[in-house]
Parts: C-alpha cells; structure tokens; sequence
C-alpha cells in the first residue's frame, strides 16, 4: 500500500512540475507600467515586484505577526519576509527575467536580494521556513551572482535553472530542472 502512495505522489509531482514548466511559466503577468505612487516599470523591474495570483499574500511584521496583504505590483525589497495563507500563490519577479513562485502555506524571508549595476551581478538569498517555492533562474552573467534557497538543514545555490524547494519541519526536498 505505501508503494502506491508513494508511485501516485511521484507522478502527481512530476506531472505538476511539468504543468508548471511548460504551461503556467508562459503565463507570466509583465509588472505594471505604473504603479499607483508613480514608479514606473524600469522601478519595479530592478527592485522587483510581486504578482499576486491568488489573495492571500502578505508581509510578515518583524514581531512574526501577519502585517499587510500584498497586491499585484507591489514592490520588494531585502529584509522582508512573505507568507501565502491556505488560499494565496504569487511569484517574485525579478530585474532579469528569474521568478520565484510561492505555493500556499509558504513563508519565506528575502535575506538578500540585489542587484549591482556596475558589475551586471545579481544576489539573491532566500530563506524558506515553511511550504514549496519555485524558482526559475535566468543564466546568471557573474560569477559574483548567485540564487539560494536555504532551509534551516539544507541550501540550495543554481546558475540558471528550474528548481523547487519544499520544506516541513526537518525535511527539505530539492527538486532540479536543466
């Protein structure tokens, strides 16, 4: 009996990872052209935005109590931490194109996440406390670049790939793509 959980929860995995590769990743909403304190595009697409597919994405107050609800365009920024309730899925864009999607029930917080100009080099460092994201990266053009997604017993650094990262507490699962 737990062989075939365990073969039904592969397939459905594989099945939903390939969903996500090659049909939801060519849905990807742009950032808008203005957001409503007057940023234009250019703004959002460095400092990043968030697309808020379903309600229920917020800030974390650094007290750890639900803050905000997020909405479409909204910026982010370094030092913040999000949460998706049972019903809330956004993804993170980025200034080059890479997305990190946050599936319901997720925390993350956004420990680095910047861009230099001068050297074209992108840092990102996120720290997933609960739930499943996925991140699709852009070729990163520096070697001073990096993307991570920590867990408190795993780290998870790429280049320029797909990958998935989902965490309960003490177990952490990577799941890669080329």
């Amino acid at each position: 009996m737990k062989k075939i959980f365990f073969i039904v929860g592969t397939i459905l995995l594989i099945g939903g990872l390939v969903w996500y590769f090659f049909f939801q990743s060519k849905n990807i909403a742009n950032a808008p052209e203005e957001a409503q304190d007057g940023n234009s595009k250019k703004d959002f697409a460095e400092n990043g935005w968030i697309e808020v597919e379903n309600r229920g994405v917020y800030l974390v107050n650094t007290d750890g109590t639900l803050g905000t609800e997020l909405q479409q365009g909204d910026e982010i920024m370094t030092g913040q931490t999000l949460m998706t309730d049972k019903t809330g899925l956004a993804s993170l864009h980025f200034f080059d194109g890479s997305t990190l999607s946050m599936e319901s029930e997720t925390k993350i917080s956004l420990d680095n996440f910047n861009y230099f100009s001068n050297d074209k080099s992108l840092k990102v460092k996120i720290s997933l406390q609960a739930g499943r994201v996925w991140s699709r990266i852009k070729a990163l053009v520096t070697p001073e670049s990096y993307w991570e997604v920590e867990t408190t017993n795993a780290v998870a650094a790429v280049r320029g790939t797909s990958f998935g990262v989902s965490y309960i507490p003490g177990q952490t699962t990577v799941i890669g793509s080329v």
